[in-house]
């Protein structure tokens, strides 16, 4: 990935987890689960992947949270 791609975050419920861990809107999601991310039909794919009832590891260019 290039240093300052990713995909940013245009809306987060405050009543999410996300909210909850942090993840606000402008934010620039870099990676989900370790994969890298850079448009929303990547991000949905990588979501998808994950294992039904398990977290998702979320990194923006700030933190990264677990959700």
């Amino acid at each position: 990935m290039l240093p300052g791609t990713g995909l940013v975050v245009a809306k987060v419920d405050e009543g999410s987890e996300a909210y909850q861990k942090g993840v606000r809107a402008d934010e620039m999601i870099k990676s989900v689960n370790g994969k890298a991310v850079a448009s929303p039909g990547e991000f949905a794919q990588a979501v998808m992947e994950a294992k039904a009832g398990s977290d998702i590891k979320i990194e923006t260019a700030s933190k990264s949270v677990s959700v």
